[in-house]
């Protein structure tokens, strides 16, 4: 049996596959972009992802302007209850882009 892909930080766990994100095993409200966005940061921890690199991400085949990513940015930020100003989980790279800063746990399959 193949074990489902779950990213774990804080009191957050995020399913890919099933496109969920749990906060304390309760769903959290967040849109399909947002999630998105979350997805391609979480799965690159520490490095600094390019906008260029994160529009594709979020808008496969679309081209978007770049304040649809700021605003996909601060959704992200409300549904993880951070601002931009304490950047616990998504941290601005002015100039650059962003980057997923949170400590990741280790998962532990249910037995």
């Amino acid at each position: 049996m193949t074990r489902e892909e779950e990213i774990s930080f804080g009191a957050f766990s995020l399913f890919p596959g099933r496109k969920l994100l749990l906060r304390g095993g309760e769903p959290v409200r967040i849109g399909q972009r947002a999630l998105d966005l979350l997805v391609a940061l979480a799965r690159r921890p520490g490095e600094v992802l390019e906008r260029d690199a994160l529009i594709p991400a979020v808008w496969p085949g679309r081209h978007v302007d770049e304040s649809n990513l700021r605003a996909q940015v601060a959704a992200l930020r409300k549904a993880l209850g951070e601002s931009e100003a304490e950047a616990r989980h998504v941290l601005t790279v002015p100039g650059r882009g962003y980057s997923f800063v949170a400590p990741l746990r280790e998962s532990v399959p249910p037995p």
